[in-house]
């Protein structure tokens, strides 16, 4: 009987400290799918883990952050997972790894020097800007946020290859920084004053948010805009989360600290990236005289010759004749309009219409037609049911036909797509849609589809381009969608021909010009 007693209390002591850490096995289930310790495919479901999972997630937990690994939720665990943070994942798995349930899938995730994120840029000449309407906090003054957001660039400038700078130019820009509060459309909300403080997605998507419920200060108490900025961008350049609780780039906030300096880790992290900075000059150019020669032997002079007779001018060959601009225009997004003709956008503002039986029609600026559009973008699409939509990284532009026109059309969304900062593995190198509900997004390796309609990646849709388009090659410029079955793929001056139907190539490597805009180029 006493034994029981003890027994019954025992319990009770678990469940009151259950209840004073505040935090419930749910809470803790969600914890692990937000930050890539469980990979059940069930964030924000609220439902439970299974036993099994939710020890597994503590232990991979306790074992990237160096606690004492039991697969409970100790008093430590407990403390550092309500620890204010950044929102981005800790553990950025392999896809192969996700459902390893044994115990020696901890030798997968041990605390590591540093952890590279899945992409890099491809250059280290890059350009920020913040985003208009949501750039700037009201808690501090512009100047000095300009100022701080500069300084958290600078400390990874400081120790790599990479120049950042600032520009107005929003389309432009390869990072863009905002501040944002709760739902604002990127599939990750945050959660106001408190635990997460803000994210950021790897390159090449370049958008940094920052949570404005936070008490944003500089050099004081509160949280530091620049130590979470610089975090911030060390996920746009291309670090994941490290295990080392030194660094700047591991996922807890540690406060501000005066004269900061880089970690050796971060450091190491970085320039397995993008290398040392290059600032020892090049040695100077020694000019050598030039070699001497011997003298030549006296020649005798020529003898003097007899005058021709003057004849007309020679004949000059004509030069041969030039190629069109137009003929050289590169097609860096694709669509078909409603009426069935063909708009190509370069990445200079210029648009050009055409049809696959007639050619080149005309050339016009893009704002033109769609005001307010990026000119940098990554590709368009028009579903006449849904409409004309721009796609750049993680946002989009959308455009309705104005009522009782032809051919005017009105912004009528310019959002992220949610979940992007989760689900888009890649930068979108093309988009293509065979339906409203049926588009195509492609990066370099990977592809998933979208709807239209809903503005949504749909889910379960990922797969591999090589898979889904044999043939087709990796890097494309754009792709177009003539029919439901008939595809182009643009890479640089040629194309590929695609049946979606059978999935094999018609054409391969054809040049865009003489088929496209026709009898100019032929």
């Amino acid at each position: 009987m006493e034994c029981k007693n003890v027994f019954h209390f025992l319990l009770l002591l678990i469940y009151i400290y259950g209840i004073c850490d505040g935090m419930t096995d749910i809470d803790r289930d969600e914890y692990c799918r937000m930050y890539g310790y469980t990979q059940d495919r069930m964030p924000g479901t609220g439902i439970p883990a299974t036993p099994e999972i939710r020890k597994l997630c503590l232990q991979r937990f306790q074992n990237f952050n160096s606690l004492e690994v039991s697969g409970t939720a100790d008093t430590n665990t407990i403390a550092l997972m309500k620890k204010p943070r950044c929102g981005c994942n800790d553990l950025v798995m392999p896809e192969k790894k996700i459902m390893m349930r044994t115990r020696r899938d901890l030798k997968q995730f041990k605390p590591v020097e540093f952890n590279q994120g899945p992409g890099k840029w491809g250059k280290t000449r890059l350009s920020y800007t913040f985003l208009r309407g949501t750039g700037f906090t009201n808690q501090l003054d512009q100047s000095r946020t300009r100022t701080e957001i500069a300084r958290a660039f600078k400390v990874w400038t400081d120790v790599s290859s990479l120049e950042v700078s600032y520009t107005d130019d929003e389309s432009r820009a390869d990072i863009i920084i905002s501040f944002e509060r709760r739902d604002h459309g990127d599939g990750s909300s945050f959660d106001g004053n408190g635990l997460v403080l803000a994210h950021a997605f790897y390159p090449e998507h370049g958008i940094a948010h920052f949570d404005d419920d936070e008490r944003w200060v500089i050099n004081n108490t509160g949280v530091d805009l620049f130590t979470v900025a610089a975090h911030e961008f060390g996920h746009s350049l291309g670090l994941a989360h490290s295990s080392n609780g030194d660094a700047l780039m591991a996922p807890y906030y540690a406060g501000y600290k005066a004269n900061y300096q880089l970690h050796w880790d971060d450091i190491r992290g970085i320039q397995s990236l993008y290398g040392s900075p290059s600032n020892t000059p090049d040695p100077p150019l020694t000019t050598l005289p030039p070699p001497t020669r011997p003298p030549r032997p006296t020649q005798r002079p020529r003898p003097t010759q007899t005058p021709t007779q003057t004849r007309g001018p020679p004949i000059t060959t004509p030069p041969p004749p030039t190629t069109p601009d137009i003929c050289r225009f590169e097609f860096k997004g694709v669509m078909k309009d409603d009426n069935g003709d063909i708009l190509a956008f370069n990445s200079k503002g210029d648009v050009i219409r055409m049809t696959l039986n007639d050619g080149f029609i005309e050339q016009v600026k893009s704002s033109d037609i769609f005001p307010e559009a990026p000119e940098n973008f990554d590709d368009v699409i028009n579903v006449p049911s849904a409409g004309t939509v721009f796609f750049r990284r993680a946002l989009n532009w959308k455009y309705q036909i104005k009522p009782g026109t032809v051919s005017e059309r009105d912004l009528t969304v310019r959002a992220y797509i949610p979940g992007a900062r989760r689900h888009l593995r890649e930068k979108i190198k093309a988009v293509f849609a065979t339906s409203q509900n049926r588009v195509y997004i492609i990066g370099t390796y990977f592809v998933q589809e979208f709807s239209a309609q809903t503005m949504e990646i749909v889910p379960g849709t990922y797969g591999y381009v090589s898979s889904k388009f044999p043939g087709v090659p990796q890097g494309l410029d754009a792709a177009l969608a003539i029919s439901s079955r008939e595809i182009y793929f643009f890479k640089g001056s040629e194309f590929w021909r695609f049946d979606l139907g059978s999935r094999r190539l018609l054409e391969t490597r054809r040049k865009i010009a003489p088929r496209f805009i026709g009898r100019y180029c032929n």
